[in-house]
């Protein structure tokens, strides 16, 4: 059945988004507690929605708490910048919810939610990032509890009220392509390639010729002109494919 395209916004910690309308389904995606979706077609158990800051589309469970935002209210929201704190919204019951959760002005009560800054530098990026050093990695994840390759650089992003694209190959369509690891900078996009040619990784360039991404878990390896090598392994896990530099005035704000 056709939906209304209403405006709502998650009200749970976590909501895993399916590819198919089945729990069987492979989870693409983590919606994260106060993140704007659009019903596109709902039915009896399951809703197709649009994360509408990102575009990406899948499904999530009919029982899904919703709370629908009026579309002539501007209301200024904050993010959660500490991978778990426990919350009390309008003295209701506490909920631990995670970075990256958005509350309103009118539901604050702690000091761990800032607002969005309006100059974004690099720093705050990385900063963001190592919110999430030693995470597990877990496939579609963007959370604390496990996150993929490119829902942690979305995430880096997404704290400082930022919006990337979804996966990894959306990803290496914007920004400026750098050619050589040694003209690369802290916050450059580093993506990996298959045997085919396919970008199936990224991560965020640091210093010093070291990288951060989510492989395993989220963690500081060492990168050079052939992709990344692994410090514990000491072996090559990806093949470098490209470099992109993002100018950050140029991407889009969170809704």
């Amino acid at each position: 059945m056709k939906a209304n395209m209403q405006t709502y916004r998650i009200a749970e910690v976590l909501v895993p988004m399916r590819k198919e309308p089945s729990h069987k389904s492979e989870m693409i995606n983590e919606i994260i507690f106060g993140e704007p979706i659009k019903i596109i077609e709902k039915n009896k158990d399951w809703l197709y929605v649009n994360c509408i800051e990102y575009e990406y589309f899948g499904f999530i469970p009919t029982i899904t708490r919703l709370e629908e935002i009026s579309p002539n209210k501007d209301e200024k929201f904050y993010f959660l910048q500490k991978q778990s704190e426990k919350i009390t919204i309008n003295n209701g019951e506490p909920i631990n919810l995670v970075a990256g959760s958005r509350l309103y002005s009118n539901q604050i009560n702690n000091d761990f939610f800032k607002p969005a800054k309006n100059q974004i530098t690099v720093d705050d990026i990385i900063n963001a990032g190592m919110l999430y050093l030693n995470a597990p990695y877990r496939w579609g994840g963007r959370s604390g509890f496990g996150i993929d390759c490119s829902g942690f650089v979305q995430m880096a992003y997404m704290l400082n009220n930022l919006i990337l694209p979804r996966d990894a190959y959306q990803q290496a369509t914007i920004g400026e392509t750098i050619s050589f690891v040694s003209e690369s900078k802290i916050g450059d996009l580093a993506f990996f390639e298959n045997e085919n040619g396919d970008i199936i990784h990224v991560g965020l360039i640091l210093n010093n010729n070291e990288i951060i991404h989510s492989s395993g878990r989220v963690k500081i390896d060492i990168l050079d002109h052939e992709g990344i090598f692994n410090k514990e392994l000491k072996a090559y896990t990806h093949k470098l494919k490209t470099i992109k530099r993002i100018n950050i005035d140029s991407l889009r704000r969170c809704c």
